[in-house]
């Protein structure tokens, strides 16, 4: 009797604990910050992440500083207290900065890290993560946030130099009764040396996870001389959509239930069926009505330039939860 008494005591703990909306953090692997200071003989400070748990806040910290020179470099990250409409929420951050106040000085900070995020609901659900990019882009070659939903090697959101501004990018997202992993790897660094100079540098993201609504984002670039807008707020059941710029005149769009890819014109690429096409308008507004999950719907622009020329947009995916 004793036994089983245990048993349902321990049971309805369980069952508290896994009905808390949560986000636990773990390192996969050993992350790194460094600050070296040279003037006449070396300054160094180092950290180490080690592989495990890893708690809320600053992860990685290391700086070093003399005679108006100094280098610093490291990460955060911060679970943040969801409301209703978007119950679980997170951020994740690096820097790193060099200053070097006169010649015959140099001043050199970097940090690398990944940390994989699990996100735990009350119950099975899906939705979407909006994720976008906090704080100044980053000024280094070697800079870059990278956030891997699952860890399969297949990059969702990606901020870097030699890559585009991301905004603001939906991702699809179930979280099954086990969590569900978002991995984030970053890296920072940042040099100067000789004259007086500073250089400071740093990724960063902020993300919401919203259950229940479907995830709206570009799905295909192919040919896309144009551009498109998406505006999906939380909790209105609608999307805007807008295509071109003020230069260009809307011509064409077309909503599809697949996505297809024939190249028309050297300048139009068609990548969803025109299952329903509306002509001259610059952008609609779609109610966006509890289908079935896995259900997507596809959205595609055509505008025409100043100079007369066609121009396909990218395309655009709703995928219910």
């Amino acid at each position: 009797m004793r036994f089983h008494c245990l048993a349902a005591l321990l049971s309805l703990v369980a069952t508290a604990t896994a009905q808390a909306w949560s986000i636990t953090a773990n390192a996969p692997s050993v992350g790194s910050a460094s600050a070296t200071l040279f003037q006449g003989m070396p300054w160094t400070q180092s950290a180490t992440l080690p592989i495990g748990p890893v708690a809320a806040g600053s992860f990685l910290a290391a700086s070093v500083g003399s005679l108006g020179s100094n280098a610093s470099a490291g990460g955060t990250w911060t679970p943040i207290a969801g409301g209703l409409a978007a119950p679980l929420a997170f951020t994740v951050s690096a820097t790193a900065s060099a200053q070097v106040g006169g010649p015959g000085t140099f001043a050199v900070s970097a940090s690398a890290a990944v940390i994989d995020l699990t996100l735990n609901a009350p119950q099975p659900v899906a939705g979407r993560l909006i994720v976008s990019m906090v704080g100044a882009a980053p000024t280094q070659p070697a800079d870059y946030l990278d956030l891997d939903v699952g860890a399969d090697g297949s990059i969702e959101f990606r901020i870097a130099t030699n890559a585009p501004n991301p905004g603001t990018v939906d991702v699809p997202l179930s979280i099954p009764a086990n969590g569900a992993l978002v991995r984030v790897s970053l890296r920072t660094f940042a040099h100067v040396a000789g004259a007086p100079y500073s250089v400071s540098t740093g990724v960063g993201i902020a993300a919401r996870f919203v259950p229940g609504e479907p995830a709206i984002a570009v799905f295909d670039a192919t040919g896309a001389g144009a551009v498109v807008g998406i505006d999906h707020p939380i909790g209105n059941n609608t999307v805007t959509l807008s295509i071109g710029t003020p230069g260009q005149t809307p011509y064409l769009m077309a909503i599809g239930g697949l996505p297809i890819l024939v190249p028309l014109l050297p300048t139009v690429t068609v990548l969803v069926t025109p299952d329903v096409t509306l002509a001259g308008l610059g952008s609609i507004t779609l109610p966006l009505p509890p289908f079935p999950g896995g259900s997507a719907l596809y959205f595609q622009g055509l505008v025409i330039d100043t100079a007369g020329t066609p121009r396909s947009t990218p395309s655009v995916r709703a995928l219910w939860p």
